[in-house]
């Protein structure tokens, strides 16, 4: 897909395509089809299912962005949030 882009004069789009590919290589990324009705919670169970203790990122497609801040830094807050929020009491 990338070559197809760059020959395609889309040099800006193959970099992005590319950049995305790299990051999936540095972590574990699954993708779940979602079982049962229609909503934000449904997806969210389902994947709590197998994540055990481990942080879950939801990502819709059109919560995807370009941004100047580097992703993995930009998804540090929402999954360090229970570190931030919780008092040693919490679950």
């Amino acid at each position: 897909m990338v070559e197809r882009l760059r020959a395609d004069g889309k040099r800006d789009h193959a970099d992005t395509v590319a950049e995305v590919g790299e990051l999936a290589r540095l972590g574990h990324i699954t993708h779940l089809d979602q079982h049962g009705p229609y909503g934000n919670g449904t997806p969210v169970l389902n994947a709590a299912r197998g994540a055990h203790d481990e942080p879950i990122l939801v990502l819709w497609p059109d919560d995807v962005f370009v941004a100047d801040i580097p992703v993995p830094s930009s998804w540090s807050a929402p999954m360090n949030a229970p570190d931030t929020l919780c008092s040693p009491s919490c679950p």
